[in-house]
């Protein structure tokens, strides 16, 4: 078995892996838009789970971020 061939599928395996994990675990734009709506009423938990999910975003994902949070009713 060549092992060299098998290097890039468990690369992009990982990779892919890693952001689902990431988006099915962190609350989406409109989720932390509409936490955030509420005021005094919002979800702490939530609205710290937004905060650390949009400071791991890179430049282009906050641009991305910030278009469907505007998007969003």
């Amino acid at each position: 078995m060549n092992t060299r061939n098998n290097k890039p599928i468990f690369l992009f395996s990982m990779i892919s892996a890693g952001f689902i994990l990431f988006s099915c675990g962190a609350p989406g734009a409109c989720e932390c838009k509409k936490n955030a709506g509420l005021g005094s009423k919002a979800d702490s938990t939530t609205t710290n789970e937004c905060k650390d999910a949009f400071e791991a975003l890179s430049r282009e994902e906050k641009n991305e971020y910030k278009e469907e949070y505007t998007a969003c009713k």
